[in-house]
């Protein structure tokens, strides 16, 4: 990222439309592509091997892109860094316009097939606080032929850059399913209000935000701006990355049914006051949901960037305990697989390489993570 080094490349989220059905088998997380980068990992449909390849357009932003996999066959569709959409053949696809996200920041994009439809799919991408200030839409057919032919067509986006009103938009951003037919909800924050907004996606189109949540009380979590969502589809529980110093990771409950966000709790010793304007960059669950990885991502001036692990089975919400074997220099993002590890992008040292790393065994107690 621009801001940060020029060396964001967040590893790019795969969205996931099976939220209600976390040990269902799918093929959208096969392909796995990395902003600022050509190389991308490619994993077996067991997901019990990668292999490294470099098939990606290397014209792609350093943020939090986002890539689409066919859940059958797990092809590529498309993939988006928040300004640029490029189709299954690696180019820039039919129709596509400059988009208004931010390819910089922690999440620029994410997408969701339109419910009820064979083809269409809904790309939401973020600008952050800055361009045009809103989290805007756009929307792709892949039954056209674009780039490709009859036989093997490749897409094209039908509209771009469609309003939503979801102006001030912190950097996180998440699509979560629910028990409603054709019905998903965005969950948003708005930077400046502070406020949580859960927007529905349905069958009809975008719109209908619920009641805005505001958790700004000296009880919850006063002013925490959110760099990051993460949801644990075992108890139904968003967990929220603090971008704000000193703020505590926390937690709130989700009602799938109703698109209802309330508070939970906060996890006490997860507040960070490391001088870069990141607190906690990234989180990730582990298989079984009992624990929560957080991604501290470090400062300027000592080595003190980690992974803690969080015990979710821990009654009094203490348990917050290092992974890695020593502090790194930055520490960024962290994706569950589909071989049941967790990858982690870091840096060790300042100037150095960005790194991939893995973790085995993470729903172990810390001391046993390998």
């Amino acid at each position: 990222m621009g801001k940060r080094l020029g060396i964001k490349n967040i590893l790019i989220l795969f969205l996931t439309l099976m939220w209600l059905l976390p040990n269902a088998q799918n093929y959208t997380e096969t392909q796995w592509f990395f902003g600022g980068s050509e190389g991308n990992l490619q994993f077996d449909k067991n997901g019990l091997q990668f292999y490294e390849e470099s098939r990606m357009n290397s014209q792609f932003g350093t943020g939090g892109p986002v890539a689409v996999s066919d859940e059958l066959t797990g092809n590529i569709l498309f993939y988006s860094d928040g300004q640029n959409i490029y189709d299954g053949s690696h180019q820039q696809m039919s129709g596509a316009v400059t988009l208004n996200g931010d390819n910089s920041i922690n999440q620029s994009a994410v997408a969701l097939k339109r419910p009820a439809s064979l083809n269409t799919y809904y790309l939401f991408t973020n600008s952050g606080v800055s361009g045009v200030n809103e989290i805007q839409y756009s929307e792709i057919d892949l039954s056209r032929v674009g780039n490709g032919n009859s036989f093997e067509p490749y897409g094209e986006v039908v509209s771009a850059n469609n309003p939503t009103g979801l102006v001030n938009p912190s950097e996180a951003m998440i699509v979560l399913g629910s028990r409603l037919p054709n019905t998903y909800w965005l969950v948003s924050q708005d930077q400046t209000t502070l406020d949580f907004l859960v927007t529905t996606v349905t069958n009809v189109g975008v719109g209908g935000t619920m009641p805005p949540v505001n958790l700004q009380t000296p009880t919850d979590n006063p002013e925490i701006e959110a760099s990051a969502f993460a949801f644990n589809p075992f108890t139904s529980e968003l967990a929220v990355a603090p971008k704000s110093a000193n703020r505590n990771v926390l937690i709130l409950n989700f009602n799938d049914t109703t698109g209802v966000l309330s508070f939970n709790r906060t996890i006490t010793n997860t507040g960070y006051n490391d001088g870069q304007g990141e607190s906690v960059y990234d989180l990730e669950w582990s298989n079984d949901g009992s624990k929560l990885y957080i991604s501290r991502f470090g400062s300027s001036d000592s080595t003190v960037a980690n992974v803690y692990q969080h015990d979710v089975t821990d009654s009094l919400f203490q348990s917050v305990l290092p992974v890695l074997p020593s502090p790194v220099f930055r520490s960024f993002g962290l994706q569950a697989g589909m071989d049941g590890n967790i990858y982690h992008l870091y840096q060790e040292v300042d100037g150095g390489p960005t790194t991939v790393g893995r973790f085995e065994q993470i729903d172990s107690l810390s001391a046993d993570v390998i």
